[in-house]
């Protein structure tokens, strides 16, 4: 399978007091097309800038970002990312400003909020839904403008069990229709289930990267992760759904 995302010995300092501070430090991994990959990193392991240099959101110091495609980036705040008044008003934001014809712009907006099983509320006021309906419309906004690669940062922060169960519902809808999904977290009990790989950051460094099952058997807690096999057995059992 060709590579949707490949990052080349990707580093990024910052100066702190007098100093340097290594946020990131050597990334090196590629993402097959299509695959969905957890990310699993304590706050503070570099998850969210990494997400940042990989949208171009920000500049490494050195090493390469090369995509098959255009990133669409799921923030952890979806509310920041909500523009339009209604979910059919958001949505149609990006694809208007592409530029593209009305009626493209409706039949886009339309797809988008059906894959993402909004079209029922897609007049309904967006400051009105709930916290995992936010998260579903930043994601419809992104499939709208035809972004093949979606990357979500914390999407589980705040939600209570029904809005992960929408959340995880959405990312396995995209995963089965042919999007490369990143996962950004540190509650793998959450998601790890639907992992085809899984990622380690720790203080900016890869310190694991294989499946989800041989990573359930690394030291998680020695990285500031909350080992879920206390609770539960395999990594197929690691999914809210």
């Amino acid at each position: 399978m060709p590579a949707a995302l490949t990052l080349e010995h990707i580093t990024k300092t910052f100066r702190v007091d007098g100093g340097t501070f290594t946020a990131l430090n050597d990334i090196c991994f590629s993402l097959e097309e299509r695959s969905c990959t957890v990310i699993g990193g304590a706050n503070g392991s570099g998850k969210s800038l990494l997400m940042s240099i990989i949208a171009g959101l920000e500049t490494p110091d050195s090493g390469k970002v090369l995509l098959s495609g255009n990133v669409g980036l799921v923030f952890q705040d979806a509310d920041a990312q909500i523009l339009g008044e209604t979910p059919r008003e958001d949505v149609a934001f990006g694809p208007i400003n592409q530029k593209l014809p009305q009626t493209a712009v409706a039949e886009k907006t339309a797809a988008a909020l059906a894959e993402t099983g909004l079209s029922e509320k897609a007049d309904f006021p967006s400051r009105f839904l709930s916290g995992g309906e936010k998260r579903r419309l930043a994601a419809a906004g992104i499939l709208a403008m035809d972004s093949p690669i979606v990357i979500f940062d914390e999407p589980y922060a705040n939600l209570d069990y029904g809005g992960v169960k929408q959340v995880n519902a959405l990312i396995r809808r995209l995963h089965k229709s042919s999007h490369t999904v990143v996962i950004l977290t540190h509650e793998l009990e959450k998601c790890l289930g639907m992992a085809d790989r899984f990622i380690v950051l720790y203080r900016g460094a890869v310190v694991f990267d294989g499946t989800a099952q041989q990573g359930l058997m690394q030291p998680l807690e020695s990285w500031s992760i909350r080992n879920p096999l206390v609770q539960y057995t395999t990594a197929q059992d690691l999914l809210w759904e």
